[in-house]
């Protein structure tokens, strides 16, 4: 049990390094505004598990590394002309529940604030999820 957050974040880590070669590999249309939105929710849970005593927050560390690295990938193409920046309804829920867990957070404890910010992260992902489920890429 003592590795099984090891072992999390190496299989984080393999889907990352296959979806980034995806990424670079194929003209994917990556939404920066999206992707903005991840780096803020992983940073605030990786920042309330810190804070909450968390000393191997190993899973939340891969997630905000994906987050930042495709960020970036999004960044460059849009510079590129390959990507954009749209904001819509999966945007708008992302800032809303990444709001409505910092407002948690502050004035509840530590663990509340990251079961918030969890949930966040699982609420603001649905619409991608569905979309993506019915509009695979590849």
């Amino acid at each position: 049990m003592k590795n099984l957050p090891h072992i999390g974040f190496g299989i984080i880590m393999l889907g990352f390094i296959y979806l980034t070669t995806q990424l670079v590999k194929y003209a994917v249309p990556l939404n920066l505004a999206t992707w903005s939105m991840w780096v803020i929710i992983d940073t605030s849970l990786l920042t309330a598990m810190i804070m909450g005593g968390n000393k191997r927050p190993w899973s939340v560390i891969g997630f905000e590394t994906v987050a930042v690295v495709i960020t970036a990938i999004a960044l460059t193409k849009l510079f590129m002309g390959h990507g954009t920046w749209n904001w819509g309804n999966t945007e708008s829920l992302a800032a809303i529940c990444a709001l409505i867990a910092m407002v948690i957070w502050k004035f509840t404890t530590g663990n509340t604030g990251i079961i918030a910010f969890t949930a966040a992260m699982y609420i603001a992902m649905s619409p991608t999820f569905i979309d993506q489920w019915n509009n695979p890429v590849g």
